[in-house]
Parts: C-alpha cells; sequence; structure tokens
C-alpha cells in the first residue's frame, strides 16, 4: 500500500466533499417479517463508521436501501442536504453518489483488473478512457497498492487484492459514501488484519464517508471511529469503539461487544459490594436504588498470590492465545460463581492453583437484574 502522502499526491482531481449519512426513522418488512423498525443511524462526513450486529438483525437490509437496491416503508435517508429516500423521494442506485464493496468483490472474471476498475467510472471519466486518458484507473490503482496490476485478471490475485481492486471500482466515481457489506469475511484470518489496514487507508485518503456492516465485534472496534450495534431491526447505542466497550448499555450489549464478568451488587455510597469485595462504581442507579447487576471486564481482574482478606479462587481452566491467555477461576464459598479473567501469556496460573482476586478501576452499574 502506498504511503498516506504518496496515495493523497496521487489522486490528481479533486476529492469529493464529504458529507454526513442521516437515516430517520426507517422501516421495511418482508412479508409478515418485520427486518427493521424506526431505524436512526448517523455516519459523520469523512469518518468510518460501522454497523455491528448478530447475523440477522436487518445490517445487509440496511445498507441495500442506502444504495437504493431495496426501498423502505417509512423513514428517510439523506446524504449530506441531498435527500435520497424519502415519502416524496426515491433516487436510483447510480444517482445516489454512492459506492458498495460487496462480500466477496464480484468482480467480472472476463475482464483484467484495470478494465474491472475502468467500469466503476464516470460517463465523462469512460469517454476520456476510451481516448487513451488512463490516468484515473492508474491513480486508483495506485491509492490501493496494485500499481502494475492492471493488465492482471482476478483469478490471478490474491483474496485480499481482489478485495482492493473492488474498493477501487466502489471509489471511480468519486462517491460521498462508500458502504462494505462485511468485505473482509472471505479473507483467511492470516490476511484479514493486513487487508482490514490498507482497505481504511484508502478509505481515509478517498475523502469519502464510509459506512462498514459487520458481524465481527473486533474489526468493528478496531476500525472505526464510531460502531452502532444494531439488534432487533433498530441501532440500540452509537459510540466510538472505547465508550462502547467500557459502557454498554445492557448486559445483553456487554457480553455481545466482548468477554463480561457480571456479578450481582449491593449499592451503596461508596459503590457497590460483591463477590469480589467492595467495588467502585460508575454509571447511573435509581434514587433508592439498593441492588444491580455489575460489569466488569475480565483484564481488569487481576490474580496475585494468596493474600489474607482477598477473596480466594481456584483456578478451574485456562486458555492460551500466545499474547493472552484468559483463565476461569472458581471463588471459594461463593458455590457456582466462576469468574474470568485475563492477562499477558506470561503470567498465565496452573489449574488448580489457589489465587487472589483483585479489581483495577471501575464496576459498571447496569440496567436490569443480573441475567441468567
Amino acid at each position: 500500500m502506498t504511503s498516506a502522502g504518496a496515495a493523497h499526491s496521487a489522486l490528481a482531481e479533486p476529492m469529493p466533499a464529504a458529507a454526513t449519512l442521516s437515516v430517520r426513522g426507517l422501516s421495511k418488512a418482508f412479508g409478515a417479517v418485520r427486518v427493521l423498525r424506526g431505524l436512526d443511524l448517523d455516519a459523520a462526513a469523512g469518518g468510518l463508521t460501522a454497523v455491528l450486529g448478530a447475523s440477522g438483525c436487518g445490517k445487509t437490509t440496511l445498507l441495500r436501501l442506502i444504495a437504493g437496491f431495496d426501498r423502505a416503508e417509512v423513514g428517510t435517508i439523506a446524504l449530506g442536504e441531498r435527500v435520497l429516500y424519502d415519502a416524496r423521494t426515491q433516487l436510483a442506485p447510480e444517482r445516489r453518489g454512492v459506492g458498495v464493496v460487496a462480500q466477496e468483490g464480484a468482480l467480472f472474471p472476463h475482464l483484467d483488473v484495470a478494465a474491472n476498475v475502468g467500469f466503476g467510472l464516470s460517463r465523462a471519466q469512460r469517454r476520456a478512457r476510451r481516448k487513451g486518458d488512463d490516468r484515473r484507473v492508474q491513480e486508483l490503482l495506485e491509492l490501493v497498492g496494485l500499481s502494475g496490476l492492471g493488465k492482471r485478471h482476478p483469478h490471478e490475485l490474491s483474496g485480499g487484492q481482489q478485495q482492493r481492486v473492488a474498493l477501487a471500482r466502489a471509489l471511480a466515481p468519486e462517491p460521498r459514501l462508500v458502504l462494505l457489506d462485511e468485505p473482509f469475511d472471505a479473507l483467511d484470518a492470516s490476511l484479514r488484519a493486513q487487508v482490514r489496514s490498507e482497505v481504511c487507508a484508502a478509505l481515509r485518503q478517498s475523502g469519502a464517508t464510509a459506512l462498514l456492516v459487520t458481524h465481527d465485534q473486533e474489526e468493528a472496534l478496531s476500525l472505526a471511529d464510531v460502531v452502532a450495534v444494531m439488534r432487533d431491526g433498530a441501532i440500540v447505542q452509537s459510540a466510538d469503539p472505547r465508550t462502547l466497550y467500557r459502557d454498554p448499555l445492557d448486559a445483553e450489549l456487554a457480553r455481545f461487544l466482548g468477554d463480561a464478568v457480571l456479578l450481582a451488587g449491593e449499592l451503596g455510597q461508596e459503590g457497590a459490594h460483591t463477590a469480589l469485595g467492595q467495588l467502585r462504581t460508575r454509571g447511573a442507579r435509581a434514587a433508592g436504588q439498593r441492588s444491580a447487576t455489575v460489569m466488569l471486564r475480565p483484564e481488569q481482574i487481576l490474580c496475585d498470590r494468596p493474600l489474607a482478606g482477598a477473596p480466594r479462587g481456584r483456578v478451574a481452566a485456562t486458555r492460551f492465545y500466545g499474547h493472552d491467555a484468559t483463565f476461569e477461576v472458581d471463588l471459594l464459598g461463593e458455590s457456582g460463581l466462576r469468574i474470568l479473567a485475563r492477562a499477558a501469556g506470561h503470567r498465565i496460573p496452573a489449574v488448580g492453583e489457589e489465587v487472589s482476586l483483585r479489581v483495577e478501576g471501575t464496576a459498571l452499574v447496569l440496567a436490569g437484574d443480573l441475567p441468567d
């Protein structure tokens, strides 16, 4: 991939003005199945927003409605000051200024790389190319790190290279918005992180607003400026990745975003009393509330040699990942309560070892009772 400076200098033509995507009250059903339920979403101009949700929650339907491939029942979709869809407006896909990168690239196998990219050009750009002006295609190939590969065919490229060709094609007409529909799903795990990074760098250089649809929590949290979590056809929480991971709305969301330790707590002025002792807390509580579910992340739970007066447990299971490890600890004196902790890989205790547990930082007070 070219450096940011080189990629920027390669784009001789003016960048499209970045535009904010605004979706309000969007609803869609297929027969008796309600897929979207009054969904609201904002994607900041020039940023990368991820829509994260489990399979079947309506992510791809949302993307297709924004692209104009399907029609909503009610709601509005606007890109900057331009309305793409409302009760009186239904712009055709080619008039929306939206580029789409599909799950597996969807390249034309009989066309070489340059022709695949050229297929996405505007009419004026295609006319210039027919007259021998191939600069826009070459600029795009340089932007996505594929200079010199224009004569190859898709079957001669790796999966990651194919996805970068698909991105170049989507960027060819200088869209104000690029939609990415789980574009890294088909890649080998060893390639995924590298291709993600390269694609995101190219997107940021393009100047377009980007909306990534994914079910992969790591992907969303590591790449996006803002993550909007979708559940049952609606956005339940939208925030920057750190805020979302640290302060999820409820227990279900906490578990969806990663490993979570949920404990029953008795609330007091100084925090909450739990099976792990007295914890400092954050988050809203109702007036007069005496009990709550509190959340910790496993990396907040530190294991030490047994210490007098500290909560103790016995290590029941471990999972080693190299850079880090998780281990499950059965709390002594708390029948059936198992705590998940995470530590650097070289600090993993042995199964059967007795340890003391202490908590770093604060616990989040969640709404609702302790889930099963």
